[in-house]
């Protein structure tokens, strides 16, 4: 993504911190996503088996 115009050196700087610290904030978002679902089907499977 970054090599498709040549940015100055600072601007790169700059942009890589920006897009990962995007990434952990996605991952973290699906991460908490996953985490609500398995509990939440945990839930109805637990009230299914009892």
């Amino acid at each position: 993504m970054a090599d498709v115009w040549p940015a100055p050196m600072e601007l790169q700087e700059f942009i890589a911190p920006c897009a990962y610290d995007r990434a952990l904030y996605i991952r973290a978002i699906v991460l908490v996503a996953e985490l609500g679902l398995f509990r939440r089907c945990l839930m109805k499977g637990l009230s299914i088996a009892l």
